[in-house]
């Protein structure tokens, strides 16, 4: 043969054989020689036309809006150069994704900005309100500085955490400023109350935001995807609260020192006007705020009342730490959720057809499916992906791509619809329209890092039979649990096959050996590629096919002939049986074993009620010798999430405590104040019951952020009452007094902290929403039996303090 073939043509007048006389036989004597285009393997439309998708990703740390900039203005210039009929059209842009995020969450960070300046204002004057409140965008401001340089973005979870310490932000200076009043109030002059009332405080806010920044410290260390998805708000947090105490610590007292010398310096003036004015002046001082008046009075109340309860402390505190405890009850019917799923516009709708079906069939069925979806109301568009699934486009999603699965993307007007209340509607009819051994699965978004099926069963062992068998019994006993839906394994139907059973003494006997046996077979079924053709740029496979594709293969194999290794040839039904038969398509190994997957999402339950539901079914179910079982899926994450947060857990508790043992050379008064946190966690579980919201990631993370605070109330009380007793007051009226002197910057910081989340709890998405309501219900319920349970025990404490340094001789507060 000279030269390369460069056409059909070529390749039919290629002679394969020469006689004696001269007659050749060329291919085109004995085959059909076309070019057609290549066996399709995947296909895209885009509301019923073809489409292609050209997906463009961002390097880590690429500015995402002006990324987007720059691609609009190159498709603005290319789109003029593009043939007629063709146009370019936007499909998902992280950019949208960005701008709602951001606009919604810049929405709540302003709202709660506002919140805290009103809750300030109503228990200080107007002008220290708006000072405590710089301490938002300065801590903010310098504490983001760092970030970047961490390897941190900007991005919702950081966001996010801006919001979670916004209420908390304000804390330091309201107690400082508290402090100075009261000191004020005491007969101090301006310099001397700002000085000794920032030093009175100071230790005990240093101690409070290390303990507050140690309790998001777990969060840090957390490793894998769920580390990486978390890692910003401990780093934030952090620093924006380290900033938010270097400000109180000295803006604060400055200010409060030069407001009072100008005060000072008025009443020197000695004109009746101005005396007036500062009378009126001293009188607001006294009952600073919107609420002065109502906030003394109640601090009045708290002071008479606390002494009723100190009369018996051990039957207080008691009885408060039962009611703290009752709350747990609650515990057994919230249910467990990892992640939320997403709310967005998009959301995916797989299919899957068994192991060994055509193409055309997947093509049919996705086509099909996304012209019943086009006309469905509130659907913007329809990308249908047959032969594969839609490019990664969201980073809890991964390509997929094989012959029997498809995917449609579907954009949603949220204005009409939202993803969550059609995914179920539409799964019945999608189900309806093909048979059942089509899996249809629309399902929304996930959140958090990826889990994918939220229910995972893995069964391992050693016999594929006894394996598939096993699978067929879960997947019977899923589908009779209600909630769950598109169930299946990761095996699939066995993948139709054909079957060469040879005799090895007619191999022997003919010289045949196995692999031109095995090749021979191919061209009756899926082709036999033999070589390649240059055309042009293009380097096009040539096939060989059997003439008759739509014959029986079986009858076609048989007929057959093979090369025999002496010359010659024999057909393959001289050589053994051939028949129809099928194979397991894949088995894969989990720690050198063999195991099956059985997966199944969820419709309209938690993962975890229908996985208890399941393993009560599981109970009864007798599974062989040297087989087992494990779960995977949401539970496996979750529950490896929570364990890791956990055993960190442990560790940040001990160095809080070995903080706290520290400043009140104590090792009793840190368990007291530990306390405040059972009871915040009893009020987090009330919450989470009246909203009938689950326990999850972010619920936890919500109580992280709850026990900052109140361990940093515990704090600053326990350091005024032993304040009190240095200078020499009797015990209950040390704890009346330091009780009577927190109360207001208590109820402030808690009003805060409600105040800047709720605009993110009532407005924001439901990634949030459980976190807001862990903290807010955790202080609405905890700071009033705080108030009553640590002067309780604290009188308890302190009285056997007393008696041991008595009996040893040697005064406890000198």
């Amino acid at each position: 043969m000279s030269g390369e073939w460069k056409s059909a043509e070529d390749i039919a007048n290629t002679e394969i054989y020469g006689s004696p006389n001269g007659n050749t036989l060329k291919i085109k004597d004995v085959a059909e020689i076309k070019l057609r285009p290549k066996k399709s393997e995947a296909t895209i439309l885009h509301n019923g036309k073809p489409a292609l998708d050209l997906v463009i990703n961002a390097e880590k740390g690429a500015d995402i809006p002006s990324l987007q900039q720059r691609i609009d203005k190159k498709v603005a210039e290319l789109a003029p150069q593009l043939p007629a009929g063709i146009h370019l059209e936007s499909l998902f842009t992280q950019k949208e994704s960005l701008d709602h995020l951001f606009r919604e969450l810049g929405r709540e960070l302003l709202i709660g900005i506002a919140v805290v300046i009103v809750v300030c204002s109503l228990g200080l004057t107007f002008g220290t309100s708006l000072i405590v409140a710089l301490a938002i965008p300065i801590s903010i401001t310098v504490g983001l500085i760092p970030v970047e340089w961490m390897g941190i973005d900007l991005n919702q979870i950081t966001i996010v955490a801006i919001v979670i310490v916004l209420g908390i932000l304000v804390d330091d200076a309201i107690v400082v400023n508290d402090n100075i009043q009261r000191r004020l109030q005491l007969g101090d002059d301006p310099k001397t109350a700002s000085l000794e009332g920032d030093r009175d405080v100071a230790i005990s806010i240093l101690t409070a935001t290390i303990a507050t920044a140690g309790a998001f410290l777990p969060l840090f260390f957390l490793q894998g995807n769920i580390g990486s998805f978390i890692r910003p708000p401990p780093v934030v947090i952090s620093l924006t609260l380290a900033a938010s105490m270097a400000m109180s610590l000295t803006i604060i007292p400055i200010f409060r020192r030069w407001v009072g010398e100008r005060r000072l310096a008025r009443r020197a003036s000695g004109r009746a006007l101005q005396e007036t004015a500062a009378a009126s002046e001293d009188s607001a001082e006294q009952t600073p705020g919107l609420l002065g008046r109502p906030i003394q009075r109640l601090s009045a109340f708290y002071g008479r009342q606390i002494h009723r309860f100190l009369r018996r402390p051990p039957l207080t505190g008691l009885a408060a730490l039962l009611i703290g405890t009752s709350a747990f009850g609650l515990l057994p019917p919230l249910g467990l959720q990892y992640f939320p799923p997403a709310e967005k516009d998009e959301m995916l709708i797989d299919f899957k057809s068994p192991t060994g079906r055509l193409f055309a069939e997947t093509e049919y069925t996705v086509n099909k499916a996304a012209e019943w979806m086009r006309g469905q109301p509130g659907v913007v568009f329809v990308t249908s992906y047959a032969g594969r699934s839609a490019p990664k486009f969201y980073y809890s999603e991964s390509e997929v791509t094989g012959t029997n699965v498809g995917q449609l993307f579907v954009k949603i007007d949220p204005k009409t619809i939202h993803t969550k209340e059609v995914v179920s509607q539409w799964r019945e009819q999608l189900r309806s329209m093909f048979p059942p051994e089509v899996e249809i699965t629309p399902r929304e978004l996930e959140q958090g890092p990826p889990v994918g099926a939220p229910i995972a069963v893995r069964i391992s062992g050693s016999e594929l039979d006894q394996l598939t068998q096993i699978s067929t019994d879960i997947q019977e006993m899923l589908k009779s649990i209600p909630g769950t839906a598109s169930i299946s394994d990761d095996v699939g139907a066995n993948m139709a096959t054909f079957e060469i059973q040879a005799d090895p003494n007619k191999l022997s006997l003919f010289g045949v050996n196995e692999k031109d046996l095995s090749m021979t077979p191919r061209i009756a079924t899926e082709g036999l590629n033999v070589s390649e053709m240059q055309q042009g740029e293009k380097l096009l496979d040539v096939t060989l096919y059997a003439k008759d594709p739509k014959a029986d293969p079986v009858e076609t194999m048989k007929k057959m002939f093979v090369l025999m290794q002496k010359g010659g040839t024999v057909q393959v039904r001289e050589l053994g049986d051939v028949r129809s038969s099928s194979m397991i398509k894949s088995i894969h190994h989990r720690n050198q074993t063999r195991t099956v997957t059985v997966r199944s999402f969820t419709q309209d339950r938690l993962a975890d009620d229908v996985v208890k539901d399941f393993k009560a079914e599981l109970a009864k179910y007798q599974l062989p010798a040297g087989y087992t079982i494990e779960f995977g899926g949401e539970n496996e994450e979750r529950n490896d999430a929570f364990a890791s947060i956990g055993k960190l857990s442990i560790v940040v508790v001990l160095l809080i405590y070995i903080i706290m043992v520290m400043q009140f050379y104590s090792l009793s008064i840190p368990s007291l104040i530990l306390s405040t946190v059972y009871l915040a966690a009893g009020g987090a579980v009330i919450g989470l019951y009246l909203t009938g919201s689950p326990i999850g990631f972010m619920a936890l993370m919500g109580l992280v952020s709850l026990s900052g605070i109140v361990v940093r109330n515990g704090i600053i009380l326990i350091e005024f009452i032993e304040q009190a007793l240095e200078r020499g007051l009797p015990l209950y009226e040390a704890v009346a007094e330091a009780g009577k002197a927190r109360l207001r910057p208590i109820l402030l910081t808690m009003a805060t902290a409600i105040g800047g989340l709720l605009p993110m709890t009532i407005l924001g998405g439901n990634l949030w929403r459980p976190m807001g309501i862990t903290i807010i219900s955790g202080l609405i319920y905890s700071t009033p039996l705080t108030l009553i349970v640590v002067p309780s025990l604290f009188v308890i404490l302190q009285t056997w303090r007393d008696k041991r340094a008595k009996k040893a001789g040697k005064p406890l507060h000198s």
